[in-house]
């Protein structure tokens, strides 16, 4: 990766974070079949509460990285999913922690889908206890990528919980979520948009283009490092500006806060936050699927470079769209990907990709060592620190 043998990536501190970025594809191939087999098991989970209770709220909820997996994906279910008698909401655990009646409703039938990478997060398992305490008829789907985690253990033998495990390989070693965080985004959405699962064609080329995807970034990214920058603004719309939240943390963290880094959404960009944007600014646009939203896109890509600011533009988007971003400094694009299946679920996949590697290129060429970016402890791996107070 970038050029470094597997020896320089152990030297810097780098072997983790870069393998598990690269593993990707497989990985996702191998949540496609888990999913798969365990499809009847999850129809017949959901189907049981349905059926008693008619309407489910559906509360997809984590902390960090795993909270942006459901801000992600709430947009693309309210216009994807099948599942009419589910809605879908996205509250991240440590907002149901601090406050467990502003977000859980006695009376309300729920289905809460826990995201963990470790299962091990104190706020992971006290938002599931405290669902138990609060609401009168809560079920819980805990996707984990750590099948001995306490989530996990939770789970196991109780018909009230749903667990499904990701490969063993997403539990990351190194202290970003990668791996752990696009498996869990697509098997979400693969429980809850089973369709997919009937046609092995949107699996085989999301992988396929992945792969082309990577090496088109991997040979980009030493020239958009080279622009005059020190702070970095990813904007998207709708699902794609919940994934902005992730690329600014993906640069954030791997970079230990040497890098300023903000995400919001492409229209709302105007609406103060732009006066973040410098001459030393990079913006990252990610370029919506939606044919409408891309309007609103293209409108504030052509806005920011036509400004006489000397700030930078990226814009990732599909190799067809690329004339109309034709104005921006520099564009990633995708290519092989069918209009059939190309969609903001698969975009965001391939998105955070270009995020992660940009995170690891800068964070290696300032000498941060990325597989433990913080090793004076500031921040951890599985957060630490946290005292779980008794509610009542």
């Amino acid at each position: 990766m970038f050029a470094l043998s597997e020896r320089e990536l152990e030297e810097k501190k780098a072997i983790f974070t870069s393998t598990e970025i690269l593993q990707q594809p497989k990985l996702w191939d191998e949540v496609y079949h888990t999913l798969q087999t365990m499809i009847r098991d999850v129809e017949a989970f959901l189907s049981r509460l349905t059926e008693k209770y008619g309407t489910l709220r559906v509360i997809f909820t984590g902390a960090g990285t795993s909270a942006y997996v459901g801000d992600t994906l709430v947009p693309i279910l309210r216009k994807q999913s099948t599942r009419s008698e589910l809605t879908y909401e996205a509250i991240a655990t440590t907002d149901i922690v601090a406050d467990p009646l502003s977000y859980l409703v006695k009376s309300q039938p729920t289905v809460l889908v826990s995201f963990a990478r470790s299962g091990n997060s104190p706020e992971s398992l006290a938002a599931v206890e405290l669902a138990e305490q609060v609401v009168d008829n809560c079920f819980f789907i805990s996707i984990t990528c750590n099948a001995n985690g306490a989530i996990a253990k939770k789970a196991e033998g109780n018909p009230s919980h749903l667990l499904v495990n990701m490969p063993a390989a997403s539990h990351d070693k190194g202290f970003a979520m990668t791996s752990s965080f696009t498996c869990m985004l697509y098997s979400a959405y693969l429980i809850f948009v089973p369709e997919v699962l009937k046609n092995d064609s949107l699996n085989q080329e999301l992988t396929e283009t992945a792969q082309v995807f990577m090496q088109k970034c991997e040979a980009k990214l030493p020239d958009i490092e080279a622009y005059d920058f020190n702070r970095l603004i990813f904007l998207g719309s709708s699902a794609l500006s919940g994934l902005t939240h992730e690329a600014a943390l993906k640069c954030l963290e791997l970079n230990a806060g040497e890098l300023d880094t903000y995400f919001e959404s492409s229209m709302g960009f105007r609406h103060g936050p732009k006066s973040l944007q410098s001459e030393n600014t990079l913006l990252v646009l990610f370029g919506s699927s939606e044919a409408y939203t891309k309007a609103y896109d293209t409108d504030m890509a052509r806005e920011i470079a036509e400004e006489p600011l000397a700030s930078k533009l990226v814009v990732l988007c599909s190799e067809q769209e690329a004339p109309a971003y034709a104005f921006a400094d520099s564009l990633v694009t995708i290519n092989g990907l069918s209009s059939k299946n190309d969609n903001d679920l698969v975009r965001a996949l391939l998105y955070v990709l270009f995020a992660q590697m940009f995170a690891l290129h800068r964070s290696l060429s300032i000498g941060i060592t990325p597989d433990n970016p913080s090793p004076s402890g500031k921040v951890n791996r599985v957060v630490q620190g946290v005292h779980i107070h008794p509610f009542k």
